[in-house]
């Protein structure tokens, strides 16, 4: 039974253990099961179809933004050729392969699996399903099998945009459901969740600058230095969001944060030397930014800050004061791929949504019943919300600030986008001067 886990004080609390034993169970069979035990989530939860649709609201975005740089007056053809060969060589997956619905595939996976009784103990499925697993594993290690025929993306929700290789996007079937995805609903809701999600990750991909491959000593390097099991090197990419820090060496720690965040950000390297808009631009976003999130910080850092001058600490409460400010705008500065992401992201995924519209349904929105009074507009623009929707304050909200390196906080990265957009603005009848309204020269836009 040690082969089972590789662990007996896990097999024994497995044993003994009774409540909630019913979870471990569920992890261990997802663990050795994975293919059945995805296969049964994705038809229960919403199928093949499911899949098939958000397929192609990623192509309708693709194409949106293909005709986007087309139309770019402000850059050069060569240019364009070269964004337009860049966004072609970005590969995707979408939650699983097709092949996981097909059940000879399926089963063929546990063709060494003898038959079982419905009367047989979990611990004895386990076992025989785990020598199958074992035994497909070393022929493979010889070169004796092919490979698995069924891929599953297997990637957080909260896993981040700069973890994933350059090239490549992946997007988890927990992307299929709602508030990202509802099969049958209208359009507008579907775009404005995963159509504005997978806008972000192309735009923020196009943006993302090559990260050097790390050697293997490397890697085990980092897998030493940080808690928690690492898969592979993209997880030990992700470790370095802050709240996973385990106090590494810094040799470790370096060689990682080198690779997702470097420390100088060229967000417009990818124009080239045809990249003066784009810096314009990019300060337009900068500015923005900084305009709505430093009163913030601010008042957060302040506070700090007097509870040192209260003790008469003058000295501390000055180093405190500088190193806030110095990675709040460093912070800030990295911070930019992502917030053209998120705005230009939208963008893209309403004209996407607006020229659905267009092709298919003679310019006629659908509405969702017993909520006539939002249109397809709004409905866009709230599921956007929704998708995002998440609580900083106090001392958190300061971390976030000063520490953070992927997105701006939840608040920021729902209402600033929003503001850059006219079509907004018109949903919601958002007057001059309202808290939501910016005009047309406050606007940032890049794609």
């Amino acid at each position: 039974m040690h082969t089972l886990t590789h662990s007996w004080k896990g097999l024994h609390a497995l044993i003994t253990k009774v409540e909630n034993r019913w979870t471990d169970c569920l992890n261990l069979l997802k663990k050795e099961l994975p293919e059945p035990f995805f296969y049964v989530y994705a038809r229960s939860t919403f199928g093949l179809e499911a899949k098939q649709q958000v397929e192609e609201i990623a192509d309708r975005v693709n194409a949106t933004l293909v005709e986007s740089i087309r139309n770019m007056a402000t850059i050069q053809n060569n240019t364009k050729e070269s964004l337009l060969k860049k966004l072609a060589g970005i590969t995707t997956k979408f939650g699983y392969s097709d092949s996981l619905f097909d059940m000879t595939v399926l089963e063929g996976l546990y063709s060494q699996v003898p038959y079982l009784s419905k009367n047989s103990s979990f611990l004895e499925l386990l076992e025989k399903v785990s020598n199958n697993s074992q035994g497909k594993m070393l022929k493979r290690f010889f070169k004796q099998a092919p490979p698995n025929p069924i891929w599953i993306v297997r990637k957080g929700l909260t896993d981040c945009d700069d973890c994933s290789r350059k090239n490549h996007l992946e997007f988890p079937m927990d992307l299929f459901q709602p508030p990202f995805f509802e099969e049958g609903l209208p359009w507008s809701l579907n775009f404005g969740g995963f159509g504005a999600i997978f806008a972000h990750a192309l735009i923020h991909d196009l943006h993302k600058e090559v990260c050097e491959t790390p050697s293997k000593d490397q890697e085990r390097n980092a897998k030493m230095h940080w808690r928690g099991s690492m898969e592979d090197a993209e997880a030990a990419c992700c470790a370095l969001h802050p709240q996973n820090l385990a106090q590494p060496e810094e040799s470790g720690q370096q060689a990682w944060r080198n690779c997702r965040y470097p420390h100088h950000v060229n967000t417009c390297a990818l124009f080239d030397n045809d990249d003066v808009f784009c810096k314009n631009k990019s300060a337009c976003f900068l500015q923005q930014y900084r305009t709505a999130m430093e009163p913030e910080f601010n008042y957060l850092s302040g506070a700090d800050v007097q509870m040192y001058l209260d003790a008469n600490d003058t000295e501390t409460a000055t180093k405190v004061k500088t190193t806030y400010k110095a990675q709040f705008e460093d912070v800030l500065k990295k911070h930019l791929d992502s917030n053209i992401a998120d705005v230009s992201g939208l963008s893209l995924a309403l004209s996407a949504y607006t020229q659905l519209l267009q092709d298919e349904c003679e310019d006629i929105e659908t509405r969702l019943e017993g909520l006539e009074q939002f249109s397809g507009l709004a409905l866009f623009f709230t599921t956007r919300a929704m998708s995002l929707c998440g609580a900083n304050t106090g001392q958190n909200l300061l971390w976030w600030l000063t520490t953070v390196m992927g997105h701006s906080p939840y608040h920021h990265r729902v209402n600033l986008p929003l503001q850059n957009l006219e079509a907004f603005a018109k949903a919601f009848n958002c007057s001059e001067g309202s808290a939501m309204y910016k005009q047309e020269a406050e606007r940032c836009s890049l794609w």
